[in-house]
């Protein structure tokens, strides 16, 4: 393993263990429940992990697909998507309201 890898790895566990800690918190205390920031804390450490362990296990592909210049304008539509998805959310509701 590179030197990169290692540290995005033991990063990832230490991520993973203190927000899981937190989350776990969350049934200790009385009157917690998960808030939608909280399933997609977790939705986003299953997707962390489970893209370690697909792009170790395949690095020619990894190198493939990370060489295509396509995925920088799949990457742009995405943030785009994601910044202006609250704004659009928040003009639906003032319209029902």
């Amino acid at each position: 393993m590179k030197r990169i890898e290692v540290l995005s790895l033991f990063s990832l566990i230490a991520i993973t263990l203190y927000f899981g800690g937190t989350l776990l918190s969350y049934f200790k205390i009385e009157g917690a429940s998960f808030s939608a920031t909280d399933w997609l804390l977790l939705i986003s450490l299953v997707v962390a992990w489970s893209q370690i362990f697909t792009w170790k296990s395949k690095k020619e592909v990894k190198k493939d697909e990370m060489g295509n210049g396509t995925n920088y304008t799949l990457f742009i539509a995405l943030c785009v998507a994601y910044i202006t998805h609250p704004v659009i959310q928040f003009i639906q509701v003032k319209k029902h309201i």
